[in-house]
């Protein structure tokens, strides 16, 4: 199994989603990217629950597979991309390695070969089903809304002047989409004890004229 894009665009691909890997190892099936080839485009995924990603690239397939990148690994696939133009074509292969997935990847005469044998990879969440129900959900009217902003700052690597943004409702995830293929997700903190009056009036008074106070 096969895939052909650039070398550009796998390691945007890559720089996207890497900050949302799971890097605690409760949760061993979080702890990679996802890579999901179909006949036109290659998807990354990553997510640790609170968070997720997907970049969506052009590629060529001429088979569907996936395979999982490890988290251990992506630093030696980043610096083997960094050494390649990115405007230079670049073959992804995957074929089954004893338990686990080999990855490799070529670029004339350079290849990089990596093995994930981790097989609880493959217990990955369907990022498909996941996605469509939260983009299907109804729409109800945000009062106020609360989001960590650690979990905020992971799409810092998505370098755009902007990003659109949308919430369908409270404790619904805020969504977060570029024009060039990228799609997040991030889960509102608890902030049952707030109140949007209360914070509007605090602030109504410190914004006021000293001498009106």
């Amino acid at each position: 199994m096969r895939s052909t894009t650039t070398a550009g665009l796998l390691a945007q691909a890559i720089a996207r989603t890497e900050p949302h890997v799971r890097h605690a190892d409760d949760r061993p099936e979080l702890g990679a990217i996802r890579l999901d080839a179909t006949a036109t485009h290659l998807y990354a995924i990553a997510t640790d629950r609170y968070t997720l990603a997907i970049d969506q690239i052009a590629a060529t397939t001429p088979t569907p597979w996936h395979a999982h990148l490890h988290r251990v690994d992506i630093p030696q696939v980043q610096l083997w991309l960094d050494g390649i133009n990115p405007d230079e074509e670049i073959r992804i292969g995957v074929a089954p390695s004893g338990e686990g997935t080999a990855i490799t990847l070529r670029c004339g005469h350079d290849m990089l070969r990596i093995v994930n044998r981790r097989p609880e990879q493959h217990q990955f969440p369907n990022w498909r089903q996941i996605v469509t129900e939260k983009l299907g959900a109804p729409t109800d009217p945000v009062n106020l809304t609360a989001y960590n902003p650690n979990y905020l700052a992971r799409f810092a690597a998505v370098d755009q002047l902007g990003l659109h943004a949308w919430q369908a409702g409270p404790r619904r995830p805020l969504f977060l989409a570029s024009d060039d293929g990228f799609l997040g997700m991030v889960m509102p903190a608890n902030n049952e004890t707030a109140n949007r009056a209360a914070l509007v009036a605090e602030w109504s008074s410190a914004l006021m004229p000293v001498g009106a106070r």
